[in-house]
């Protein structure tokens, strides 16, 4: 069962305040294979699990286990749980530990083999630092009898009694002549399960399973919190919603259960996919205890046409069995796939839905006291960039302790007939992209340093509101202008073509003289400044004239072959001993100076390298030559 494992390291994202915005959608996987759901869980530093399974053919449903360490801007692979005559349908999981040293992924699943027909319950663990599987630590085979549903928990942020360091534990479903809800704990922080239970037994169906872990100043020890669908049969969509929880500590028996939808008349026998949230921390709510919230799909006309988020509450979940309706969102509108958290850090309720109606993903909230159990605060109307595909997205949510308690969202959308799964969050990195171009010389400044080298760089930066927001620059570098004055006819200067040009007589401008060519020539020293496409700017060398108007007769026009050349050039004109010639690359940069009394009938340039250079004759006349090996 085994496979091989990737991981690398990113860099993590800032800390800040709770914001009603989310960022651009991220895939988290995208591949040939389908998607069906993905589970969600971020650790205490902010870095980002999810598992999600996927269906590559008949019978053969594999698991794909990822983690993002730049607030899910980046998904890194940790391992692919193998299909062959495999499902993996059923799975969840949960992180935990206080530091990078013991930090751990819990993985819960059941692997049914199709040849077999077997149903095997798991719990891998990983070293969630570096990725890599230290081993499976609960593995038992329940034959033929099928499980339905798995559920996980931890309370390492605050122990329960008894545990050291912490406590793991999960809930499933098991289908058979009697079918059960069995409870397994880890009290050594998941390095043996030793408690097991059952919590609950019926002649009907049991199926979708959550469980959540609660404590509070008054509630010291600690208790896991159970809930599940309890169905007349096996194909029917809707029915019972029961809840239990440990009777004192988190290895108690669980005490007896309670069915939650008889309480609402409107709601008996037409439930389905409960979702457990309990307050944890060091403090009470108003009601000298922890509140606890249980959110359902309501088939409101018993046809599947109109279903609501639903749920019920009770603000002394440790010590009462007293249950209270309350409302997410009741309306006309078509709502089910509900997922619900609790946020320790803002002491509030964090639930998620699909509104199918309307093609959106809303993000709700509501404080630990419930002030007004049935209006939901709503954070966020559709935090998904495209609806198109939502069709079963089963959204889930987690808080990110290192955002301030802001929410991480995950999700599966149909794409190209396939499903994809997607990550977004509350002010997640919003993709910024910048293209900046400088000239050669120039320094362009980004994330507070002053760059000159061309290349893609990144920042994450801290907005106002307290999120992050990702800025990828692009910078490309551009060369200079190399422009060269050459004399043209016995009263003109000119250079080659550019943008625009500035002409300067002795170092100052000259009024007006903005063209390629500057006629009316005067002995002295001209430069000319250019402007290329780029917006690049030179000047060129200094050209000193001294003889005005008779230069061209004087000095017969400078002619260089063969051109191209590889291993010599000649000079066809007269060669005068006074004469200086240079070759320059094209930057300006010199490389050979030869003086006419040194000329041959042969120049060699076999060291220079192939490329464009300019060979002028007493800094005047340039002609650019080719080089060709």
């Amino acid at each position: 069962m085994r496979k091989t494992v990737f991981f690398s390291a990113f860099i993590l994202g800032v800390a800040g305040t709770v914001c009603g915005q989310a960022g651009t959608d991220v895939i988290i996987d995208y591949s040939p294979a389908s998607q069906l759901r993905v589970e969600l869980d971020i650790a205490f530093n902010g870095w980002i699990y999810s598992a999600g399974n996927f269906d590559v053919g008949p019978d053969q449903v594999g698991l794909v286990i990822k983690c993002s360490k730049d607030n899910g801007v980046t998904w890194t692979e940790i391992d692919r749980y193998s299909p062959v005559t495999t499902k993996y349908n059923v799975f969840d999981i949960a992180v935990a530990g206080t530091d990078t040293n013991n930090l751990k992924l819990f993985v819960v699943g059941v692997n049914n083999n199709t040849t077999t027909g077997n149903y095997i319950t798991y719990v891998d663990t990983y070293d969630a630092t570096a990725g890599l599987f230290i081993g499976s630590v609960f593995y038992q085979n329940n034959g033929t009898g099928r499980i339905n549903d798995v559920s996980i928990a931890t309370d390492y942020a605050y122990p329960a009694v008894g545990a050291s360091p912490y406590s793991v534990a999960f809930v499933y479903s098991k289908y058979s002549s009697v079918d059960s809800i069995a409870y397994v704990a880890s009290l050594d922080g998941g390095n043996s399960f030793t408690t097991r239970q059952t919590v609950a037994t019926t002649n009907m169906y049991s199926r979708k399973v959550s469980l959540a872990y609660g404590r509070g100043l008054s509630a010291s020890n600690g208790r896991y919190f159970a809930a599940w669908e309890r169905l007349t049969s096996y194909t029917v969509r809707t029915g019972n919603i029961y809840t239990s929880h440990n009777g004192t500590f988190v290895n108690s028996s669980f005490i007896a259960p309670k069915n939650l939808d008889s309480l609402s008349g409107s709601m008996t026998g037409k439930c389905r996919n409960p979702r457990i949230a309990v307050q944890y921390g060091t403090t009470d709510n108003d009601s000298a205890a922890v509140s606890a919230v249980v959110l359902m799909d309501r088939d409101f006309n018993g046809d599947g046409s109109d279903y609501d988020v639903l749920g019920f509450y009770n603000k002394r979940a440790h010590f009462t069995n007293f249950w209270y309706r309350l409302d997410v969102e009741n309306s006309g509108d078509n709502m089910f796939s509900g997922d619900i958290v609790y946020d320790p850090l803002n002491s509030r309720f964090l639930a998620t839905y699909f509104d199918s109606t309307s093609s959106r993903l809303p993000y709700v909230t509501n404080a630990v006291n419930l002030p007004a159990p049935n209006t939901w605060t709503m954070a966020i109307a559709n935090y998904v960039d495209s609806t198109q595909g939502l069709v079963s997205p089963f959204p889930r949510l987690a808080s990110n302790p290192a955002k301030a308690g802001r929410a991480g969202f995950t999700w599966v959308r149909k794409v190209n007939g396939r499903g994809v799964s997607y990550f977004d969050a509350q002010f997640a990195a919003k993709s910024t992209n910048i293209v900046a171009q400088i000239c050669a010389g120039q320094t362009y400044t980004f994330n507070g340093a002053n760059l000159a080298t061309a290349g893609l760089y990144q920042d994450t930066l801290l907005t106002s509101y307290g999120g992050d927001s990702l800025i990828s620059l692009n910078l490309s570098v551009n060369p200079v202008p190399v422009p060269t004055v050459v004399l043209s006819g016995a009263n003109a200067v000119t250079t080659q073509a550019f943008v625009s040009y500035q002409w300067q007589f002795n170092g100052s401008n000259i009024p007006g003289a903005t063209g390629q060519t500057f006629t009316g020539l005067t002995n002295g020293v001209y430069t000319v400044t250019v402007t290329d496409a780029n917006g690049c700017t030179a000047t060129s060398a200094p050209f000193t004239l001294t003889n005005a108007g008779v230069a061209e007769q004087e000095k017969p026009e400078l002619k260089i072959y063969p051109n191209p050349a590889s291993t010599f050039i000649r000079i066809s004109a007269p060669v005068v001993p006074d004469d200086v010639y240079t070759v320059s690359d094209i930057s300006g940069r010199r490389l050979m100076t030869i003086s006419g009394k040194d000329i041959t009938q042969d120049i060699d340039i076999s060291q220079l390298k192939a490329g464009i250079y300019l060979v002028d004759r007493n800094g005047t006349a340039a002609v650019r030559i080719v080089v060709a090996r």
